[in-house]
């Protein structure tokens, strides 16, 4: 028979307060399993997802779409002119 220990710091990690810190509950649940030797019972849970919905107004939404599809070819542009004309003029 295998024997296996573990060595913590502290217990305070599966303590109510501290429980919903980072993955605390699921380490705490997959050490238990590990030492009780049910090891086809430790998983890593996956994250759940935060609401994703991005709600914008219609001034937000033209302002985006001015900025991406107007200023920022525009930036471009005028920076691919000026290196042009600087490095023409050194010639």
């Amino acid at each position: 028979m295998n024997s296996a220990f573990v060595v913590a710091g502290s217990g305070h990690f599966l303590a109510n307060t501290y429980l919903g810190n980072g993955s605390n509950l699921d380490f705490g649940i997959n050490l238990i399993n590990w030492l009780t030797g049910d090891e086809e019972l430790i998983v890593i849970q996956p994250r759940a997802t935060l609401d994703s919905n991005l709600i914008l107004s219609e001034s937000e939404l033209l302002m985006i779409a001015v900025g991406f599809l107007v200023l920022l070819p525009l930036l471009f542009l005028v920076s691919g002119i000026l290196i042009w004309w600087r490095r023409r003029r050194k010639i």
